[in-house]
């Protein structure tokens, strides 16, 4: 049994040449190879090679008939004595064997997966697989093929959208040659296995040699730190800290503690790990250093996140993912929900995206839920665009107070415009935050609350500063908040953070099964 018009299904071995295949053909096989990836337990290299020989031999039958179809009309004319290339693919999947598909559907986006001996294959979601982020092009796999009833090599590719098999087709290669191209790890491992040794046999070269050479030319070499640097330190927290007197610290007690052992740092790694270890007292996440242009933090948090990805498939409907930051979906059929997990602006165009699909909810006047539990901050100009589409006028969100001379200057009130575009969303809008959210992250959250927004969740970290670079001298430069952040009323946000509407006081790690801050949102939009 097979498509109709009697396409057999057999594995073709018979080269086509390439010149002899019109474009109206590749079209509909390039149709044809997407449909075939989305159906478990078709092989579409045996498919497509079946559809392009019966296709080319038709085609060269109407030749010799004189009843060749004009180029515009010859795809409509396939369609009309075959089927469009969905049916073709469906009626094979049909004559397919069934494969037994996971209860709880996945999320690869572009991924699929297929047995390297049988060339069978399926979407890595349908199996409930889960690939979110994933760099390589490619792994291997090993595990159970319904179809050989055995063990074998399955391959995982991210090639669910691509014509990749229609075009090694259609270049003179027969279905073995592009399965064998396509599926076969040996290759792939040897490589790996090579590239393996190659390497132990250069780290244990190179260990060799190291051990002996001489002591003396493996010591890093020795600095002297300038004796203005601790000068310069003093300076700079003294007179630009903003959150200089928030905790407490006795500073200048503190640095004379730290001047001996700073002074007598015999590299620069050393010397800023000095300094770094002298500011964690402020505990700051704005306050760190650049050490010959590496990054070196005076302070780690110990956070919870309240939001797991992981759980997003199972719990969304319609999950598409943009990049490596932003995720847009259906937290139901009417409850719209988009995911940014940060305002830095690496990701045009995933940030593109997220704004797209705001301004289609705002359009639609469909409930939205924006979920920025993962975020920690960024590019708050990135956050006042998303935001935007949530007033009619100009409306204050936060302040803050510039550090000037070691004085807090006056008050400066924050202002949200209105999107450039004028649409506006009339809400409801549920905003998802945590412990994870801090800086800009924090002020969107602010945006929101006074664009009428309910927020929900747990209550935010609490940091903000807007943090300005210091020299030191020695390839050291120290970066500290310059400002003050504050709400409307000039309350401090640092240390204290922002409380949600609606508490939901859920950790991933603990209950790992549901998310409740979803839920929760879900119920309040669902009223």
């Amino acid at each position: 049994s097979g498509p109709k018009a009697g396409w057999t299904k057999f594995w073709s071995k018979k080269m086509v040449p390439k010149d002899s295949i019109p474009q109206a053909i590749i079209e509909y096989l390039q149709l044809l190879e997407l449909e075939l990836k989305k159906i478990p337990g078709v092989s579409p290299e045996e498919a497509l090679s079946d559809a392009r020989e019966y296709l080319v031999e038709d085609f060269a039958a109407l030749k010799r008939s004189g009843e060749e179809p004009e180029e515009q009309s010859h795809f409509d004319w396939i369609v009309s004595h075959y089927g469009n290339p969905s049916q073709v693919a469906a009626q094979y999947g049909n004559a397919a064997p069934s494969v037994p598909l996971s209860r709880i559907q996945g999320y690869a986006p572009g991924w699929r997966i297929c047995c390297t001996d049988c060339g069978r294959s399926a979407p890595l979601a349908a199996l409930g697989g889960i690939r979110i982020g994933a760099r390589s092009y490619h792994k291997y796999t090993r595990s159970y093929c319904h179809h050989c009833l055995k063990s074998q090599f399955l391959h995982i590719i991210r090639d669910l959208d691509k014509t990749n098999l229609t075009r090694k087709l259609i270049g003179n290669q027969t279905t073995d040659q592009v399965r064998s191209a396509m599926h076969k790890p040996v290759a792939t491992i040897a490589t790996i296995l090579a590239l393996v040794f190659v390497s132990l046999s250069l780290i244990a070269t190179v260990t060799f040699l190291l051990l002996m050479l001489p002591m003396s030319l493996l010591a890093q070499e020795s600095i002297v730190v300038p004796t203005d640097t601790i000068s310069k330190l003093r300076n700079a927290v003294g007179q630009h800290y903003s959150y200089r007197d928030l905790r407490g610290i006795e500073w200048e007690k503190r640095l004379s503690e730290y001047e001996t052992r700073i002074q007598s740092s015999k590299s620069n790694e050393q010397l800023g790990k000095e300094i770094a270890d002298c500011l964690s007292v402020a505990r700051d996440m704005h306050v760190f250093l650049e050490v010959d242009h590496r990054v070196v933090s005076s302070f780690s948090r110990g956070t919870s996140l309240n939001f797991n990805p992981r759980i997003l498939p199972r719990v969304t409907k319609s999950l598409k993912q943009h990049g490596k930051t932003i995720l847009t979906g259906k937290a139901t059929d009417r409850i719209h929900y988009v995911a940014i997990s940060t305002w830095d602006h690496r990701e045009p165009e995933s940030m593109k995206a997220a704004k797209e699909f705001v301004e289609s909810c705002a359009i639609a006047q469909v409930p939205l839920i924006i979920d920025v539990r993962p975020n920690s901050g960024g590019d708050e100009n990135q956050a006042r665009e998303i935001a935007s589409y949530f007033v009619r006028e100009p409306t204050p969100y936060a302040s803050n107070r510039n550090w000037i001379d070691g004085k807090a200057g006056p008050l400066n009130r924050r202002v949200l415009q209105p999107s450039l575009s004028k649409v506006h969303h009339p809400g409801p809008c549920v905003v998802l935050m945590g412990p994870n959210n801090m800086s800009s992250c924090e002020s969107f959250l602010s945006m929101m609350r006074h664009s009428g927004a309910t927020l929900v969740g747990m209550p935010s970290y609490g940091s903000s500063g807007n943090p300005k670079p210091h020299e030191l001298g020695s390839g050291i430069v120290l970066y500290l908040p310059s400002w003050q952040e504050c709400d409307l009323d000039g309350n401090l946000i640092e240390g204290r953070g922002l409380r949600p509407d609606i508490l939901v006081d859920w950790n991933q790690e603990k209950n790992p099964a549901n998310d409740l801050v979803l839920a929760k949102a879900v119920e309040l939009l669902s009223k």
